[in-house]
């Protein structure tokens, strides 16, 4: 068990120095370690609060009074909760509903919590490396579109807007049970979109820019969603070439952000270049850049695509495209590789860390496939990425017809 801990020390502390020349990577091992520090004490506390209260709230034949416990729990974890999260995220509505909740159900159920985190640790060399993998990989896929991966100069010129319209079409389907029933769906059928300069989202109507069927059951086609879309639009100050790169679009992630135009702003964005926050106007530039014309509208390139079949996978391809592509990111590129390469050395070398390391990677992998399925179906995908759409009805379950058109 020493071992074990020394050799997990040292992978830990090799992994942090790996990186410590790129800014980016320093940003990101900053954030694991201000991080580790609040999630260290606040699991160690609470943990200790839920042994405590087993120990002392119990039956005359010494068992866990589990009423008494819950009622003890559903006041004593909430207030520790609230605390803690305001301290480290603050006191918002968000993160005081998130606290309120979680430390209703933990004290709820605190009568039993110590018995699993007994069994937890007795299962510690398979259980241990499994949570800390699946807490990984889900946290390095979420700041991967919360934190701050680029930044750069940019005269904005231009503002667009889009409003898409995704039309669902309705299905019918045989249902094969026993009872002979039937039942109708919605598909994915086709969208239309519109784009415009400017702040002011344009319409979109029926018969106009998208158009309405009727199928079996004189069911109606309906629309399923509609997304809206900001862009800004300017020069981006390269850097490396000191010089301003040609007109293009920037998809805004929180349509509330805001950037003047005519004015050279700071523009920092996430992993996949969408801007998360305004740094403020830069004052000291290189002369601006000749404007020529009015620049291009938007196109469907520009947007996520509308489809979600199969964009948790295309948005991995596109995080192995980026990092073995772009030049921004091959301080993460390298980061990565010593990330694996002292796993797998140390997996050589240790026969009996093989299993605990095979469980942390694989965990590891399988947390950021779970939050981009979760993205991609709540936002219409991120990136650059597009799907071809359909001209047909669905065509899923039953065994029996689909709407006839």
């Amino acid at each position: 068990m020493r071992r074990y801990i020394n050799v997990s020390v040292a992978v830990v502390m090799m992994i942090f120095l790996s990186g410590c020349d790129s800014p980016q990577i320093t940003s990101v091992e900053s954030h694991v370690f201000k991080s580790l520090l609040f999630i260290g004490p606040f699991i160690g506390m609470m943990s200790w609060c839920i042994f405590l209260m087993n120990k002392h709230i119990v039956r005359e034949d010494g068992r866990t009074d589990e009423r008494r416990c819950s009622i003890v729990g559903i006041i004593v974890f909430p207030v520790f909760f609230v605390g803690a999260f305001g301290w480290e995220f603050g006191f918002n509505w968000i993160s005081m509903t998130i606290a309120v909740i979680g430390g209703m159900i933990i004290g709820w159920f605190s009568y039993t919590l110590d018995e699993l985190m007994l069994n937890f640790w007795e299962e510690r060399r398979t259980m241990i490396p499994a949570i800390c993998g699946l807490l990984l990989g889900g946290w390095m896929c979420t700041i991967m579109f919360t934190h701050v991966w680029l930044e750069g100069d940019m005269y904005v010129t231009d503002t667009a807007s889009v409003k898409r319209v995704i039309v669902e079409r309705y299905t019918y389907h045989y249902r094969d049970d026993k009872d002979g029933g039937s039942y109708y769906e919605w598909d994915y059928y086709s969208h239309a979109q519109r784009f415009a300069l400017g702040d002011i989202y344009p319409d979109l109507k029926e018969d106009v820019d998208y158009k309405l069927g009727v199928g079996e059951l004189l069911k109606k086609d309906r629309i399923g969603k509609t997304e809206y879309y900001r862009f800004i639009g300017g020069y981006l100050f390269s850097e490396r070439s000191q010089r301003w790169k040609e007109f293009r679009w920037l998809l805004l992630s929180n349509p509330s952000l805001h950037f003047m135009i005519g004015k050279v702003q700071r523009v920092q964005s996430d992993f996949y270049g969408k801007p998360i926050h305004n740094a403020g106007e830069v004052s000291d530039y290189a002369s601006l850049p000749v404007v020529s014309g009015s620049p291009r509208l938007p196109t469907e390139r520009d947007l996520p695509p509308a489809m979600f079949e199969f964009k948790a996978v295309m948005l991995g391809i596109d995080f192995v495209r980026m990092i073995f592509t772009e030049h921004e990111y091959r301080s993460v590129l390298y980061g990565l590789l010593a990330f694996l390469g002292i796993f797998g050395m140390v997996a050589l070398l240790v026969r009996d860390l093989r299993r605990p390391i095979g469980i942390f990677l694989a965990c590891a992998s399988i947390a950021p496939l779970l939050i981009f399925l979760i993205i991609a179906g709540r936002t219409g995908g991120l990136g650059n990425i597009r799907i071809g759409s359909s001209d047909r009805g669905g065509r899923f379950g039953g065994g029996g017809s689909s709407g006839r058109w």
